[in-house]
């Protein structure tokens, strides 16, 4: 089965056709993103205000955001501080090229 399932996938023209049926719905997004009636950034903007709202009226979830991100942060913070020497690393070489 792994076989002919490997073979069809390896089609060109399933291939195509897989990337044609992603192609045309994201051509179509990014087409309602940018414009000025976007029914995307309405219902996204309608979604978050009601979040908001749903927030604001429920302080036990609040309570458990704010629980979440104080022991989410630390956690986050030392792991920055770790990756930072390899940051300047990097910067140290793309600075010494120019």
């Amino acid at each position: 089965m792994r076989t002919a399932e490997h073979d069809l996938l390896a089609r060109p023209e399933v291939v195509a056709l897989a990337e044609g049926a992603w192609d045309r719905p994201a051509r179509l997004l990014e087409r309602d993103a940018a414009s000025e009636e976007s029914q995307i950034r309405r219902q996204l903007e309608t979604m978050l205000v009601d979040i908001g709202g749903q927030l604001a009226r429920d302080a036990a979830i609040r309570a458990e955001i704010n629980r979440g991100m104080v022991r989410f942060w630390p956690i986050s913070w030392t792991a920055e501080r770790a990756r930072r020497p390899l940051h300047r690393e990097q910067v140290k070489g793309w600075t010494s090229t120019c």
